[in-house]
């Protein structure tokens, strides 16, 4: 049994060691990740799920239970490595291999060995997985959990296809889509006399009762949970009505596809686009078995549920690729396999290769040059691995200055904040108004008595560029804005 899968676990060693060493590179740090691994690290120094992000005090934030696992496991490998971009970022790289692992193991009930590490391997080599498997959020584990939930599904083994998809709530809301996906492929196997009525009740009422737990766990958190999250998913356009959602979906596809975005890092999959199409073609013409519609039909299943949700984040696409590569096992042929590992490591290339030189823990070291660790300051969330917790308030705060009858001023005197390390962005997006508002909010507000404060209270102590963390808009970066670091006097 083991020479049986000896190939897979090398591969996977392999993959993980190549991997490990671009962790701080590829792709950039996305204040994204601070964010969560901020909250995760508050959590902990207060031992209590009650809290929020320390870097936030005007911006309002809720506990609730949603991703109340993910930060647990956060807090394990904080625990465990200590608090940098590199522990959180090997959480997702821990969660894409396992994810592998059992992508090979599903492939191997229905293929030959060889074909299923061979398509494996491409899975392990595509850019969006790579990207993901990067990432400090939550769309690897959720990747993960779809195909562990699949191969339990392939095993038969239900009741713990149910738990997984069940506990899978308190990592991201995007458990919602693989919970769909699983859920039609219940239907279509109950449909087709695969499993009997009582399994499919299991599944729906076992995520009905995950679903009321984590919920009570909120209410607990929060006793006005359900108003302060609905109230923030109207900041998300998630209250839009179906027809408006509907309306903008193309523009979510077209978005990834001319890898246009703000802050988040698109890579090329345009080729990708044209591989899935004519591979499902191929499935539907000559491949129509049970099992491949099944898939099918959950790749329509994922888009009809980013709809429903309503969230266009471009990171969420990668929860359709597992099951591209499920159809595309479907095809041996040799010329077809190795025009895809071409297309696979030229693309990964092209995308990886510019940021081979972004470093992050050089943008750290510039910021030490002149402020300590514990100080307290005012800067962008993207320098929260520098800073001991809660040293740092991040600038989505300033947009409520107004709503809470805050001058700037005021602001930084009250929270005895002695350094504001300013980002010439700001100078960009007040100036592009308001088009960038979706950044910070809008800097109108509170823009012109920043600087009066910078240039009135406080001494420039110093300056340096940076052709990433710089400019958080990513169609503007490696422009070498300058970051500029006040002392308040």
């Amino acid at each position: 049994m083991f020479k049986k899968v000896k190939s897979i676990h090398l591969y996977l060693l392999s993959y993980f060691t190549v991997n490990i060493l671009f962790l701080n590179m590829y792709p950039f740090m996305h204040s994204d990740e601070s964010w969560l691994s901020n909250l995760s690290r508050n959590i902990l120094q207060n031992k209590s799920f009650k809290v929020t992000e320390s870097v936030f005090d005007l911006y309002p934030r809720f506990p609730h239970s949603i991703k109340i696992l993910f930060h647990s496991i956060q807090i394990i490998f904080l625990k465990l490595f200590g608090y940098n971009l590199f522990t959180f970022r090997l959480i997702s790289l821990i969660f894409g291999c396992i994810g592998l692992y059992f992508f090979y193991r599903i492939l191997s009930k229905y293929c030959t060995k060889n074909i299923a590490l061979i398509y494996t391997i491409l899975l392990s080599l595509n850019i969006q997985f790579i990207y993901a498997s990067h990432f400090a959020r939550q769309e690897i584990v959720l990747v993960c959990i779809e195909i562990i939930a699949l191969f339990l599904f392939s095993q038969k083994k239900y009741t713990y296809t149910t738990i997984v998809c069940a506990i899978s709530i308190g990592i991201h809301p995007n458990s919602f889509i693989v919970a769909s996906v699983m859920g039609s492929i219940y239907l279509i196997s109950l449909i087709n006399k695969k499993i009997e009525l009582r399994t499919f009740i299991f599944y729906i009422l076992g995520l009905c009762i995950s679903a009321i737990i984590f919920i009570l766990i909120s209410i607990y958190l929060d006793n006005q949970f359900f108003y302060h999250y609905f109230n923030y998913g109207s900041t998300l356009n998630v209250d839009a009505n179906l027809i408006d959602k509907f309306k903008n979906f193309d523009n979510f596809y077209y978005k990834i596809y001319q890898m246009i975005s703000a802050t988040y890092y698109t890579p090329d999959i345009r080729i990708y686009f044209y591989v899935f199409l004519v591979s499902s073609l191929y499935v539907l013409l000559k491949k129509r078995t049970l099992q491949n519609i099944s898939i099918i039909i959950g790749i329509i299943i994922i888009n009809l549920a980013i709809i429903f949700i309503g969230r266009y984040n471009p990171t969420s696409i990668i929860l359709m690729f597992p099951l591209f590569y499920l159809l595309l096992a479907n095809i041996d042929n040799k010329y077809f396999i190795i025009t895809l590992f071409i297309i696979s490591i030229l693309n990964s290339s092209i995308n990886i290769y510019p940021y081979l030189n972004n470093d992050y823990e050089s943008y750290l070291n510039n910021i030490e040059q002149y402020v300590s660790s514990d100080s307290k300051v005012l800067a962008n969330l993207n320098t929260e691995y520098y800073f001991e917790n809660d040293s740092l308030l991040d600038y989505r705060n300033l947009y409520y200055l107004k709503e809470n009858n805050i001058t700037f001023e005021e602001y930084i005197y009250n929270n005895n904040i002695e350094y504001i390390i300013y980002s010439e962005e700001m100078d960009f997006i007040y100036n592009s108004r308001p088009i960038w508002n979706i950044v910070y909010g809008n800097t109108y507000y509170y823009y012109e008595d920043m600087n009066i404060f910078l240039n009135e209270n406080c001494n420039l102590i110093g300056e340096f560029t940076d052709s990433t963390y710089s400019m958080r808009i990513v169609r503007y970066q490696n422009e070498n804005y300058f970051v500029k670091i006040y002392q308040v006097k």
